[in-house]
């Protein structure tokens, strides 16, 4: 299991960290809420640890992030102990609550505890990989495949190719594109779709500078072709 850690009292994220590399549980630690969601984009997690008084976004933004982009367990580790704070935060999405101070034998169970009850729902992970001919996409476990290679792809890569390979033979313009990604309102955004578009291709396409996956359709956008196997 591998555990992004959101803490920033120090002395608290190590005596964590010290207790979950006892269990072999990999760890990660971020103190401040812009850098662990920087980290959580570029890095495959099965699990977070997340205080909600931290710098720059605080848990409640970051639980928000996070569920927008995976379904991993989510405990909130904080000294905010009301009831209101504790329904607040699980009717956003979080699995668990454990107030500060805290039994750290109390904590690994609750962790194992909601990790098994995890992997029992997504034991048919399969099912969520979108596949077509030789490109393989599995959002769960944020990885991409080509021909059988491992491909690595930022966020935003990742959710433009999604979003395409889910509608394969649908022609998106730009504005969808960035809308659907972006979740913000498109305003002259039209080069940064390209150029993340461009980097797709770079990674997919046996010649980018002629691509047979992810094509562009001259004045209105982009598309991904469907399997040549079932055109």
């Amino acid at each position: 299991m591998k555990i992004l850690l959101v803490e920033d009292d120090p002395d608290l994220a190590q005596l964590v960290k010290l207790h979950l590399e006892n269990e072999n549980i990999e760890i990660l630690i971020s103190s401040n809420g812009i850098d662990a969601w920087e980290i959580f984009k570029k890095n495959f997690f099965d699990f977070v640890i997340l205080d909600i008084m931290i710098p720059g976004f605080d848990g409640y933004s970051l639980l928000r992030k996070i569920r927008n982009m995976s379904k991993i367990p989510i405990i909130f580790l904080t000294s905010k102990g009301d009831s209101s704070d504790i329904i607040l935060g699980l009717g956003m999405g979080a699995d668990d609550y454990i107030v500060k101070p805290f039994n750290p034998l109390e904590m690994i169970a609750r962790i194992k505890a909601q990790y098994r009850r995890y992997k029992s729902n997504d034991n048919k992970l399969e099912n969520n990989i979108i596949e077509i001919d030789e490109i393989k996409l599995c959002p769960k476990e944020f990885s991409l495949t080509v021909s059988g290679n491992e491909k690595k792809l930022n966020f935003r890569e990742f959710k433009i190719l999604k979003f395409l390979m889910e509608n394969a033979g649908i022609v998106f313009t730009k504005k969808q594109i960035y809308e659907t990604v972006w979740n913000e309102e498109y305003i002259n955004n039209g080069n940064t779709i390209m150029v993340h578009i461009s980097r797709i291709r770079e990674k997919i396409e046996s010649n980018p500078k002629d691509p047979k996956n992810l094509i562009t359709i001259k004045g209105i956008g982009y598309k991904f072709s469907r399997s040549k196997i079932n055109a």
